[in-house]
Formats: C-alpha cells, sequence, structure tokens
C-alpha cells in the first residue's frame, strides 16, 4: 500500500466485495432484528387488548346476570308478599 499524502489506499476487489457484502448482511440482519422486535412488541400489545376486551365482555354479562338475578329476586318478594 501507498501511505503518501494524498494517495488513495488500494483495496483487493476481493476484500472490498467481502466487506460489502458484509455490510449488506449486518444491514439486513439488524432491520431483520428490528422487524422481529416490533412484531414481537405489536403480538404483545394485541394480545393485551385482546384479554381487556374479553375482561370487558366477561364483566358485562356478569353485571347482566346479577341485574337479572335481582329482579328475579324482586319478584319474588312482590309474589310473596301479594299471596
Amino acid at each position: 500500500m501507498n501511505f503518501s499524502p494524498g494517495a488513495q489506499p488500494v483495496v483487493p476487489l476481493s476484500a472490498a466485495e467481502d466487506w460489502q457484502g458484509f455490510c449488506t448482511f449486518s444491514g439486513n440482519t439488524l432491520t431483520m432484528a428490528i422487524g422481529d422486535m416490533i412484531v414481537a412488541r405489536i403480538n404483545e400489545i394485541s394480545f393485551v387488548l385482546s384479554l381487556g376486551v374479553c375482561a370487558w365482555f366477561y364483566r358485562q354479562f356478569r353485571q347482566l346476570e346479577i341485574q337479572q338475578y335481582n329482579e328475579d329476586l324482586l319478584e319474588q318478594l312482590f309474589s310473596e308478599k301479594t299471596t
């Protein structure tokens, strides 16, 4: 290699191609890793949201059951008083 001022280092073509291939591979791997992390986070969020939706529906169902039970008890109470 020539180290004089202003001279460009000479890199064999095969080494340059290897470095370019390495950078491309690393970039794709990094992009894939970031994409995988994003997908994992989206899956976690959607799982938590689905649990929340299920809990909300369960709570609504239980409130309707309790309301119906209370109405049945009131109906029984009024029917006993009238008889």
